[in-house]
């Protein structure tokens, strides 16, 4: 006897961005991914955004001033903003990995468009 499949994959993963138009524009303008919709709820999401990142693989943005479902009540801001040494110490989000053909490409056009790298691909 079999088990019944009970999980269909990934659903998606949720980011607080702390300037979510500016990472809604890098996302979809550099990263090739496609907006789907903006939503928010009074007194915990301010905005939110999910776009995505090809065959319905979704990325959830939240604003700095929300509150995630599951997430920190306490809103980020620029005095809180980590410096690039200190990111990779006190970030919750480690990477995302995006699938494509060139990935010299893609990572030389996230540089142009600002993207900070740690490494080269």
């Amino acid at each position: 006897m079999t088990s019944p499949v009970l999980d269909h994959g990934l659903g998606h993963i949720a980011i607080r961005a702390y300037g979510l138009d500016a990472s809604v524009r890098f996302c979809t303008d550099v990263l090739g991914f496609r907006f789907v919709r903006e939503w928010g709820v009074p007194a915990s999401v301010h905005r939110a955004v999910f776009l995505d990142a090809g065959d319905d693989r979704l990325i959830e943005l939240f604003d700095a001033r929300s509150t995630p479902p599951g997430g920190s009540a306490q809103p980020l801001g620029p005095e809180r903003r980590p410096s690039d040494a200190a990111r990779g110490q006190v970030a919750a989000l480690v990477h995302f990995a995006i699938r494509t053909d060139d990935v010299s490409a893609r990572f030389d056009r996230a540089v142009a468009a600002g993207a900070r790298p740690r490494d080269a691909p």
